[in-house]
């Protein structure tokens, strides 16, 4: 059974931003739009990285700090080449709210810790997912996805439809746009549940 995990893109979505303020539509030029993998201007990737194993990691309802190795470490067994997909429940829970532009009352959405990124990194995952707006929020968002790409590791954001996976491992398939010159690529990503 295929599930797709992709958040549509919809000018008449009066929630998301980039459809509605002008710096919105200018970062969503740059790919940074919908379910999208954020590149970082790296020029190449290879194709057969976005077809393989997937690890969903539970983190739902941690608001009020930032998420720790310790939260997920021994939740999943992490191997090279993983795709580490940080479950929150903030994008069904909050997109259709103020809350997911201008930050939860609990200080906005979940955030990883650069000791995460770093572990991540160690590990050699292949993609790190949230379904949220981003691994970091605000002005540490761009600089936590740059330190990524520079690992040769890649942020996946804003996945949708995790509460229709019933199993926390699966075969992952991302399709990104192939477009130049650009930090962000909208992507088609799909779960294949067996």
């Amino acid at each position: 059974m295929l599930i797709d995990l992709t958040l549509p893109i919809d000018e008449q979505d009066k929630n998301n931003p980039f459809f509605n303020q002008k710096d919105g539509i200018n970062v969503a030029r740059l790919g940074h739009l919908g379910t999208h993998l954020d590149i970082m201007n790296v020029p190449n990737l290879d194709i057969n990285r976005f077809i393989g194993p997937a690890k969903v990691v539970h983190v739902e309802n941690i608001f009020n700090r930032e998420i720790e190795p310790a939260d997920f470490e021994n939740q999943v067994d992490i191997q090279k080449g993983d795709f580490i997909i940080f479950k929150t429940d903030w994008l069904p829970t909050y997109y259709e709210t103020d809350f997911y532009v201008t930050g939860h009352p609990k200080a906005g959405h979940p955030e990883l810790s650069d000791k995460t990124l770093e572990y991540l990194i160690q590990k050699e995952v292949n993609f790190i997912g949230i379904d949220a707006a981003g691994v970091k929020r605000k002005e540490g968002h761009p600089k936590a996805d740059m330190y990524c790409a520079d690992h040769n590791v890649f942020v996946i954001e804003n996945i949708i439809n995790l509460n229709q996976v019933k199993q926390d491992t699966f075969k992952f398939y991302c399709f990104p746009l192939p477009l130049k010159n650009s930090s962000g690529l909208p992507v088609r990503l799909i779960a294949e549940i067996q």
